[in-house]
């Protein structure tokens, strides 16, 4: 369908679209990559609508359009859980590992899932699918309807990420371990409210504790002069001011020297977590090039954490650790 005006001249300005309304092969792309007008931007209007009172500093319970979020950040997610798989792969060549129980937190619908499943089967491991949202857990179920998510699958609802009890819980009610488990999140971990460095340590701690090895992607958080530096090559600067006003917190990929918001990977490791750099993948780096102190981290991390008795277990006893 041809765009009507004056959208069709703004599209073919910025290369979407040529001037009879065709898609280009660029557009093409950025349409795929971000259903909407904004793709999971979009997804935050509800806060845009309220954002006067925000700014009075008047409360109110305001919540991205949940149904939305989730077919955007599963096309975020597609790519990166790709590689987290293909690293969680050579890890357990590596090391000899095997594990029974696999889980997507913060499930949106379940790419995690939908691919693992495609690799292992289910007649070894057992799937998990949580999620605070009933949206996301709905949609999940239709791709375990249509054949596409494990059928042995079993959803937690009402599972905060911020709270790792309810879903330790849950699992060992249903008879199964956490210990040796391994969890994959795709930029759920910047959802939990209300963030401090010790509230996120704990949380990572928990997990942790359970023996649950994590492997999550989160979106680098940049500062004002980064994206000043950055010449505006990424949609960051929208991505963070959403989140901002939402009460989620993105986090840096590196630490800088005295920086008051630890990083993913400080958290992880002052949690107990062991970080793997050979199995961690990461995204493009914001700038084109390194800056004079070499400073240049990426857009996007995929963080491969291993917990202390998976570590001595496998990693440490292993002939070539």
């Amino acid at each position: 369908m041809v765009p009507e005006q004056p959208y069709l001249g703004l599209l073919s300005q910025v290369g979407y679209v040529d001037a009879d309304g065709n898609v280009s092969h660029y557009g093409e792309r950025v349409f795929t990559r971000g259903p909407g007008p904004f793709g999971i931007i979009q997804t935050y209007r509800n806060y845009m609508l309220a954002h006067k009172q925000a700014l009075k500093g008047e409360t109110g319970k305001h919540w991205v359009v949940r149904s939305e979020n989730v077919a955007a950040s599963q096309d975020a997610n597609r790519k990166t859980f790709r590689l987290a798989n293909e690293a969680l792969d050579r890890f357990c060549k590596d090391f000899s590992f095997s594990f029974k129980v696999f889980i997507e937190h913060a499930v949106g619908q379940g790419e995690a899932l939908k691919q693992r499943y495609q690799l292992s089967g289910d007649e070894t491991i057992q799937y998990f699918g949580a999620d605070l949202e009933d949206d996301a857990i709905e949609a999940a179920r239709q791709f375990q309807d249509a054949g596409l998510i494990s059928s042995n699958t079993r959803f937690i609802d009402q599972a905060d990420i911020g709270d790792p009890d309810t879903l330790v819980k849950k699992i060992s009610s249903a008879g199964y371990a956490t210990e040796g488990a391994v969890m994959m999140v795709g930029n759920g971990f910047h959802e939990v409210r209300d963030q401090t460095n010790e509230k996120m340590v704990k949380v990572f701690q928990k997990y942790q504790d359970a023996g649950i090895l994590l492997i999550f992607t989160e979106e680098s958080g940049l500062s004002d002069q980064d994206l000043l530096e950055t010449a505006w090559n990424t949609y960051h600067a929208g991505f963070r001011y959403v989140h901002d006003i939402s009460g989620q917190g993105l986090r840096p990929a590196l630490d800088r020297g005295q920086g008051k918001v630890f990083s993913w990977m400080k958290c992880a490791q002052k949690a107990g977590y062991m970080l793997m750099n050979d199995y961690t993948c990461k995204t493009r780096s914001i700038f084109p090039y390194p800056r004079a102190d070499g400073y240049n981290p990426s857009i996007s991390v995929t963080y491969f954490c291993v917990p202390r008795i998976i570590l001595s277990h496998y990693v440490l006893s292993h002939p070539t650790a």
